[in-house]
């Protein structure tokens, strides 16, 4: 920001695509680099060359890209399989805590660099040890030698400025986007979760309650899912353990080991050992 302001105006002098993401629009003010955006927000904006900006609308335009990346980074988490909402806040909450620790880490060396001199000193030449490489691996032709076709630019692995801290409004206005959106829905992730759990092993109502409460899904909106299909109001612990020790059956297994097995899935004590007597009263009455 301070380098703007030792310009007497500031204009956007070149707007392009990213390199590494041609999916964001780089803004230039007087010919350096101020921010990005993504395609999408960069039109609400109608941003254009030539266009003076202010000190309030530069300090704008950076806290949105800052918010935009966030978002953009969070849609794709969330589009990797459904999450509730929990799940979402929780990632983000991660994210924030990352980036305190890379400006502690940043902060620290920055501070090493100023006050240690042969510190400094060594770090240069690492620099300049690491550009001479590059340089280097530039010349090659790697149809005749293809030592660093695979490994790229050379890096000192040094600690980088991190971007703007991520705050609790942030996280907030990109959860409640993402619900705008219909990317984030906790009935539509409860359903999901349910009907996963259905298809693969099966569980105890109990112990399905107490997933989904671990992921910031209420008792009532459980409810309220399972009553809502006929598939999933169908689903009782009498069912779901037959199921299971049916699945289990197929290959041999101790009576203590099933007990303990279901025991852990949530269901009752008083349910197994009827269910497994009645088994093994089949098996008797088969056998005689």
């Amino acid at each position: 920001m301070s380098a703007f302001s030792l310009e007497t105006f500031q204009k956007i002098s070149q707007l392009k695509p990213g390199i590494k993401d041609p999916n964001r629009i780089n803004i230039f003010v007087n010919h350096k680099f101020l921010c990005s955006l993504s395609f999408k927000v960069f039109s609400e904006k109608n941003l254009k060359v030539g266009d003076v900006l202010t000190e309030e609308r530069i300090a704008e335009l950076v806290a949105l890209s800052s918010l935009d990346k966030l978002y953009q980074s969070t849609l794709e988490y969330c589009l990797s399989r459904p999450h509730s909402e929990k799940e979402i806040r929780d990632y983000l909450h991660r994210k924030q805590l990352r980036r305190r620790q890379s400006q502690i880490k940043y902060d620290n060396f920055k501070k090493r660099l100023a006050e240690d001199e042969e510190y400094r000193a060594k770090i240069q030449e690492m620099r300049k040890n690491v550009r001479a490489q590059n340089e280097k691996i530039r010349e090659i032709d790697f149809t005749e030698n293809n030592t660093y076709e695979y490994t790229g630019r050379k890096s000192l692995n040094l600690p980088t400025k991190p971007g703007a801290e991520i705050t609790e409004t942030q996280i907030n206005l990109v959860v409640e986007r993402l619900k705008q959106e219909k990317f984030l829905s906790d009935y539509n992730f409860t359903r999901f979760y349910i009907d996963n759990r259905n298809q693969s092993k099966g569980i105890s109502r109990k112990k399905l309650l107490y997933e989904l409460k671990s992921k910031g899904i209420s008792e009532s909106l459980v409810r309220e899912v399972l009553e809502s299909d006929e598939l999933f109001s169908q689903r009782e612990d009498d069912t779901e353990i037959d199921n299971m020790i049916e699945k289990k059956l197929r290959r041999p297994i101790t009576r203590e080991k099933l007990m303990a097995y279901l025991v852990r899935q949530g269901f009752s004590y008083d349910l197994i050992k009827s269910k497994l007597s009645a088994i093994e009263s089949e098996n008797l009455q088969s056998k005689s």
